[in-house]
C-alpha cells in the first residue's frame, strides 16, 4: 500500500488544480490515508532505535518483498508475514529518508512567506 500511496501523491503533481479529475485522485488518497491510519499496526513498538555510537537504525523491515521467483512468492498476507525481518533494509531506510526529507522541507517551506498553501 505504501507504493500505491506514494504513486497517488506523485501523480497529483501532474494534475493542475483545475483538472476535472484531480478531486477524484484526492478523494482516493484521502480514503487510503484514513484506511491506513485505521488499520496500521502500531502496537507498542518503536521502529527507530539508536545504537551505542549514536546512529539510528530502522527496525522491523523485511529483507525481500515481491512476487514470483523460486520458491514462488504469492504476495499474500501470509507470505509477507513469513519473510525474514532485519534492521536497516535499504528499501525501508530509503522510505524513511524520503519521509524525513519531506518533513524537513515542509517545516521550512513557508518561513517568512506567509501562511502555507493548502493542496486542493
Amino acid at each position: 500500500m505504501g507504493w500505491y500511496a506514494m504513486a497517488l501523491v506523485d501523480t497529483l503533481e501532474y494534475f493542475p488544480p483545475k483538472h476535472p479529475r484531480r478531486a477524484e485522485l484526492i478523494a482516493i488518497l484521502n480514503r487510503l490515508a484514513r484506511a491506513v491510519t485505521k488499520y496500521q499496526d502500531q502496537g507498542s513498538r518503536t521502529l527507530v532505535s539508536g545504537d551505542e555510537n549514536g546512529r539510528l537504525n530502522l527496525e522491523g523491515t523485511v529483507i525481500v518483498g515481491g512476487r514470483g521467483g523460486n520458491p514462488y512468492r504469492d504476495g499474500s498476507y501470509e507470505y509477507y508475514l513469513s519473510e525474514r525481518v532485519i534492521t536497516n533494509d535499504p528499501k525501508g531506510v530509503a522510505a524513511l529518508l524520503l519521509a524525513a526529507t519531506e518533513m524537513e522541507t515542509i517545516s521550512k517551506k513557508n518561513r517568512g512567506r506567509g501562511p502555507a498553501k493548502r493542496v486542493s
